[in-house]
């Protein structure tokens, strides 16, 4: 029998796909504290993220609900890989949880939508994703409840 490197699942082109939902509410979370270094040296460290649940219109990996942790990043590099990616989805069932930055500017934009509650809709463009998790190559929050020219409603709702 003789190996077959370089033609299995790894080696495969993986799917992209992108969907799209609504913003069903949002958490806004700030952090402070301090860590000894060394002998007689503390550091202090500040965190601020923002988590933004709702519904997607069609399931990824048989989830409709997401949970995005969404947090701001001064050095933004694309990560390396054959898709460049912004963030990642870490787990898929029963909510689609996913961890994305933004720039210190845009992450006070939405964090100032979310305040004043117009926070509407989200997009999101990732890889078919394996064993419940994989990279997002894109994502945008828009204050419209629009998705792709009609007026979205959640699965259930009226």
């Amino acid at each position: 029998m003789t190996a077959r490197f370089g033609k299995g699942i790894a080696a495969q082109r993986r799917e992209v796909m992108s969907r799209s939902g609504l913003v069903t509410g949002w958490e806004l979370s700030a952090s402070a504290r301090s860590v000894k270094e060394e002998p007689g040296s503390w550091k202090r460290s500040d965190g601020l993220n923002l988590a933004v649940f709702g519904e997607f219109t069609e399931e990824v990996s048989g989830a409709i609900k997401f949970d995005f942790l969404i947090y701001p990043e001064e050095k933004l590099d694309a990560q390396r890989m054959k898709i460049q990616y912004v963030g990642s989805f870490l787990r898929c069932k029963p909510i689609l949880h996913a961890a994305v930055t933004l720039s210190p500017l845009h992450f006070q934009a939405i964090v100032s939508a979310a305040i004043a509650g117009t926070l509407g809709s989200l997009h999101v463009t990732c890889e078919k994703l394996r064993y419940g998790s994989g990279p997002i190559s894109s994502m945008m929050l828009s204050t419209s409840k629009v998705i792709d020219g009609n007026a979205a409603s959640l699965k259930g709702s009226a």
